[in-house]
């Protein structure tokens, strides 16, 4: 089950059994970060919003922590192989203002939050 509001703005409900289910796939230490940070009450872990941001961000990785949607992501694979193309052609492909504008585009189209 994915984490609730809690009527407290500044609260996140979420339930033990998926802060259980996330030590088979977040990252180790994510689980008990969590449980540090909040108050458990019953089956479920009380958490400031704040710190469960803080959590979820020390936990991500640094490489999708500035994907703001699709075309971030298309370019983090893309523009390694552009640049070795550049590098062997004598090409410019990395510069192309047609790849920023289409970037931007799917970033709109498809977010990632």
């Amino acid at each position: 089950m994915a984490p609730h509001r809690h009527p407290h703005e500044h609260m996140v409900k979420i339930s033990i059994q998926h802060i259980e289910d996330c030590r088979l796939n977040r990252p180790v230490g994510y689980a008990d970060a969590l449980i540090e940070a909040g108050d458990i009450q019953g089956d479920w872990l009380l958490i400031e919003k704040d710190a469960l941001e803080a959590i979820v961000k020390k936990f991500t990785p640094e490489r999708l922590q500035s994907v703001k949607g699709l075309g971030d992501l298309v370019h983090k694979i893309a523009n390694p192989i552009a640049r070795a193309i550049d590098s062997v052609a004598g090409t410019n492909i990395q510069g192309c203002g047609g790849c920023a504008k289409r970037r931007e585009q799917l970033n709109k189209a498809i977010p990632i939050k």
